[in-house]
């Protein structure tokens, strides 16, 4: 991921984890209690054992639905 400071930072493989990366609708819907982060993919080094599995679910609300902070709080604005 991309840190703040613009330095992307290796995510250490945890067994039985994982990784969500969000996108800006939801860093939105979650009022920033989830950001949305900036992320590559990079091969493994060459000889490591580790694997990973990566599946994409991408989300597109219809036009017109209203998009609001799920807490009820004001952080943004309601959008469609």
């Amino acid at each position: 991921v991309c840190a703040r400071s613009g330095e992307f930072i290796d995510v250490p493989v945890v067994s039985g984890a994982i990784l969500v990366n969000i996108a800006d609708l939801m860093q939105r819907w979650t009022a920033d209690r989830f950001i949305s982060v900036c992320h590559r993919v990079l091969l493994p080094p060459e000889g490591d054992s580790c694997t990973r599995q990566s599946l994409a679910f991408f989300v597109h609300p219809d036009d017109e639905a209203l998009i609001s902070c799920c807490d009820g709080s004001s952080k943004y604005p309601p959008i469609t």
